[in-house]
């Protein structure tokens, strides 16, 4: 037993009948039809700032000298941010040791005195 399927197709809307439509708008329709309007003009805006993206970046492409200003900038301020950040990391895991060592825990608290007599003696030197 095989079951048939038909596809249907609906044929063009032709002249007289798109006429009609147009005469048989209502205020709701007309409104509808303004919302559509606003949904493409945002959507015209996406594109627009879509195109300038790559207008930018194809500008830029093509003027070595920017590009190379540009991430030397950019490589900066990674190099200044990566050192700060390690900076204050390693000045709040040295507070955390000290604040461990003033607990005097047994097998940790000796290690950690030795560490920062280590590190003390190395600044000494420098």
């Amino acid at each position: 037993m095989s079951a048939r399927f038909t596809i249907r197709r609906k044929a063009a809307p032709g002249p007289q009948i798109i006429e009609e439509e147009r005469e048989g708008k209502t205020a709701a329709t007309e409104a509808e039809s303004l919302a559509l309007q606003d949904d493409d003009l945002r959507a015209i805006k996406q594109m627009v700032v879509y195109y300038e993206k790559i207008a930018n970046y194809m500008y830029l492409r093509n003027k070595l000298s920017r590009l190379i200003f540009l991430n030397l900038i950019s490589g900066m301020a990674k190099g200044f941010g990566i050192a700060l950040g390690i900076t204050v990391i390693a000045f709040l895991a040295l507070q955390i040791l000290n604040s461990l060592e003033i607990l005097n825990l047994p097998i940790i608290g000796d290690f950690i005195a030795e560490l920062i007599d280590y590190i003390q003696s190395v600044q000494n030197i420098v």
